[in-house]
């Protein structure tokens, strides 16, 4: 099963690792340092200490500190692949199954964009259903997206660098983008009962994510005609009263 999935993925899929803290799970730096399923793989710190992470990986860091849309926007640019995969280094939901699983989903054609395994905390989707999720159903778009972030998030990878990107993450933008564009039925989103926890370092800053995101959606909306500026104007009235 390894050598026929090797021969058939090789080459084509970037993996990229994320962590905010420099920690993570063997597990999934066992699947990241895995040659027969990416071509190239590396990790990206995006917390404020630039310590280093002993593996055989390499190591790249965010400019700006806690921001967690810069992993999608920089890996993007490094990859010089068709597929990239994205995966929170700290995941403890995550195995390699999974990751091969929504491999084979988008290296078949079958989907541009695959999304799983929300990364979240209890603030964060409390404010996200409150602030974004609300209007996207009023809006008919992206309504499976019920969790501000993800911690497995693999597509084409053309499609992370022409999308926006926000501090909290790209994978709504990205997804958002790709269902109004391509279509909805070129996505997969899993919403597992398997939650990661994001950081406690972050804490105290969830509302400053949720209002950044909304206002970045508001935009690639309007810039996708998807609302006018009137109705962002509307929108963005009530993110101020809320």
């Amino acid at each position: 099963m390894l050598e026929r999935f090797s021969r058939k993925h090789l080459g084509r899929v970037t993996g990229v690792g994320y962590t905010l803290e420099g920690k993570y799970d063997k597990r999934i730096l066992d699947v990241l340092a895995d040659e027969y399923l990416f071509y190239e793989s590396f990790i990206i710190l995006y917390g404020f200490a630039r310590q280093k992470i002993y593996t055989k990986l390499k190591t790249f860091y965010t400019n700006t500190p806690y921001d967690r849309g810069a992993v999608f926007l920089y890996g993007s640019t490094i990859a010089q692949t068709p597929i990239t995969l994205f995966v929170n280094l700290e995941s403890r939901c995550i195995n390699r199954s999974d990751a091969e699983r929504a491999i084979e989903l988008i290296n078949s054609g079958r989907y541009s964009l695959y999304i799983s395994t929300p990364f979240t905390s209890n603030e964060l989707t409390s404010l996200y259903r409150e602030r974004i999720h609300g209007m996207l159903k009023d809006l008919g778009v992206g309504r499976e997206l019920i969790h501000p972030s993800y911690s497995l998030v693999v597509g084409n990878n053309r499609l992370f660098r022409d999308s926006l990107n926000s501090l909290l993450g790209s994978e709504i933008l990205v997804a958002l983008m790709t269902e109004v564009v391509v279509g909805r039925d070129s996505i997969m989103i899993e919403n597992n009962e398997c939650i990661d926890q994001v950081s406690r370092k972050i804490k105290g800053f969830e509302k400053i994510y949720i209002e950044k995101l909304a206002k970045d959606v508001l935009d690639m909306l309007e810039a996708r005609k998807v609302i006018d500026l009137e109705q962002k104007k509307s929108y963005l009235n009530m993110l101020v009263k809320t």
